[in-house]
């Protein structure tokens, strides 16, 4: 197939090898969660990191925030191609 190609290159790879971890914390009794999410492909270099924060010491609301970062070295790769989609958020939800 590759042979065939008009641009092999850009074509990808048969196959894919990810990674992925996760670290989370839970502290203050549980008011306070922190999180970080990653996804790394050994295969194309590149990954998809989500980080994020929830504070919530009363039941009656909770304020959250995070990162959301695509990382890769070239942009058609599968993370890559969303490298300009990273953002952050910020969150507070009222439960009534």
């Amino acid at each position: 197939m590759i042979q065939n190609s008009l641009t092999p290159k850009f074509e990808p790879k048969q196959h894919r090898v990810w990674f992925t971890q996760r670290l989370r914390y839970k502290g203050m009794q549980q008011a306070l969660v922190l999180n970080a999410f990653n996804f790394y492909s050994t295969t194309d270099k590149d990954g998809y990191l989500k980080v994020s924060a929830e504070y919530s010491p009363v039941d009656l609301w909770r304020l959250s925030g995070g990162l959301n970062i695509f990382y890769g070295k070239q942009p058609f790769t599968f993370w890559g191609q969303f490298e300009d989609a990273s953002n952050f958020f910020v969150r507070f939800r009222y439960f009534y």
